[in-house]
């Protein structure tokens, strides 16, 4: 599914909870050293998702002197890669000078995985393939729900993410909710 010009892959719906788990196809296909993927700041400016429970974020500095802080914790590249090593910061901390590395980005993860990241117990792309749950927003769910029980297929306008669509699949016929 695309997302604000950002691929991702769907791990799980909960619609119950009206949870989907997502992960970044990027990582998931080139892992964690090509160019930086865009950051993850959508999420909390989305009229249609909320961060889901667990929700956490990290920043990933590129080629980084070492050290730049005590606080990040470091992983090499492979030697094709474009960048030699991704280090992550796991908490805010005011000791990282980011103006030394050659580039940064701010990504998403389950605090699940951050805690394990905390604990050296599992590797950053491992962290970064599991993703993250997006919570979509309770009047879309309702509205959906009536749209479908009518016998309409819902979705999203794909360049205008807070438009929800209600296509009766009958008819041909396109309500636009919002």
């Amino acid at each position: 599914m695309e997302i604000h010009g950002l691929w991702y892959r769907v791990l799980e719906i909960l619609s119950d909870r009206r949870i989907l788990g997502i992960s970044n196809e990027e990582v998931i296909n080139k892992g964690i050293c090509p160019p930086p993927f865009p950051d993850d700041d959508w999420i909390r400016d989305s009229r249609v998702f909320t961060p889901g429970p667990g929700f956490a974020g990290v920043t990933l500095f590129y080629d980084c002197p070492s050290p730049i802080s005590t606080d990040l914790l470091f992983f090499p590249c492979n030697k094709n890669d474009d960048y030699s090593n991704v280090s992550v910061a796991i908490a805010n901390n005011n000791n990282i000078h980011p103006q030394r590395c050659s580039d940064s980005v701010s990504v998403t993860i389950l605090e699940t995985s951050l805690e394990s990241l905390r604990n050296h117990s599992w590797d950053l792309k491992g962290a970064l393939k599991t993703g993250f749950e997006l919570q979509w927003r309770k009047n879309y769910s309702e509205e959906c729900w009536n749209c479908t029980s009518s016998g309409g297929a819902c979705g999203f306008h794909i360049f205008e993410y807070q438009t929800f669509f209600c296509y009766n699949t009958s008819d041909n016929i396109l309500w636009v909710i919002g």
